[in-house]
């Protein structure tokens, strides 16, 4: 710290050199102002504590939200079960393939779920990384569309094959699955 003339004090950098002249020891200074210099850290280290609060505040939602988001999936899983049992008799092809379909769509649901919640739990765990088959993931999100014909994509649209697997962390291999739907 140094001293102004008007008595403020101010936070500085130093630097002394010694250096011979004529067999005598001389020492030469420079001496900065790193007011700015300073303030900026502390506004840096102000940005990244409330950076780190909001990132804790989200996990916890994330992970609130997560385990709120379970008990329904299991709700809508069971009566799809009951249905399926219950009135299987009564149901035609389209309403057995309906139900399958909620039942999928609830699956994948619950596999989002546990991975939002892995996601939270990131910051304590290990990052692990997987590769995430594409292919198994198109054939099984798309296998309750309609198909598309060729014809009905425009001119210009070309057919890629991917030419390398993609790398994932293990606890968004799912997402990666739902968002490619």
């Amino acid at each position: 710290m140094a001293r102004r003339k008007d008595g403020t004090v101010f936070p500085i950098d130093r630097s002394v050199s010694s250096f011979t002249v004529d067999g005598m020891r001389h020492f030469a200074g420079i001496v900065r102002d790193i007011t700015r210099v300073k303030q900026a850290e502390e506004n840096r280290q102000r940005l990244l504590e409330r950076l780190t609060e909001s990132n804790t505040e989200l996990e916890r939602f994330a992970y609130v939200a997560s385990h709120d988001m379970q008990e329904p999936l299991r709700m809508v899983l069971n009566f799809r079960q009951i249905v399926a049992t219950d009135y299987a008799d009564k149901l035609d092809d389209d309403g057995k393939e309906y139900l399958r379909i909620v039942g999928d769509s609830a699956l994948r649901m619950r596999d989002m779920v546990q991975d939002l919640l892995d996601y939270a739990r990131l910051g304590q765990e290990a990052r692990t990384f997987v590769a995430v088959d594409m292919e198994a993931i198109s054939v099984a999100n798309w296998r309750d569309t309609e198909p598309i014909s060729c014809s009905a994509l425009p001119a210009e649209s070309e057919i890629l094959a991917p030419s390398t697997t993609p790398w994932v962390l293990r606890s968004l291999a799912t997402a990666v699955s739902w968002v490619s739907a």
